[in-house]
């Protein structure tokens, strides 16, 4: 019995992602993430006033990975992924209480299928397809 107790916690806390280490001083220059002039890859977070305001992720001095932000109430933002520099997949943005407010898909950077639009109440207000 205790051997599936270890297992069940060990699962749980595996599937958990702990907030990575502050960003270290990176720049933006060129299009370019830079940490001491060289480009920066890594995980890492950012905060305003002592409270996590993003995760984000470069790889060779570009955007890429999931990121996320948040409100500063702690709660999520906005959830999206980029690769190489540039949106793709579906884009996630919240109101403040929670709700769905927007959900948006990119294609190597560019507009793509049907954006949707809510209102605070979680009701779909507006579509708009990209091509």
């Amino acid at each position: 019995m205790e051997k599936y107790i270890y297992l069940i916690t060990l699962s749980f806390f595996s599937c958990t992602t702990p907030t990575p280490k502050k960003c270290p001083d990176i720049v933006y220059k060129n299009n370019l993430t830079l940490l001491n002039d060289e480009v920066y890859s890594g995980r890492c977070a950012v905060y305003q006033n002592d409270t996590l305001s993003s995760i984000q992720q470069y790889v060779n001095g570009r955007d890429h990975g999931k990121w996320k932000f948040f409100f500063s109430s702690g709660d999520i933002e906005t959830l999206g992924k980029f690769k190489n520099g540039k949106r793709v997949g579906k884009w996630r943005y919240y109101y403040s209480n929670g709700k769905k407010k927007q959900i948006s898909k990119y294609k190597n950077g560019e507009k793509s299928g049907n954006w949707l639009f809510y209102d605070e109440n979680g009701k779909l207000i507006r579509k708009v397809k990209y091509d």
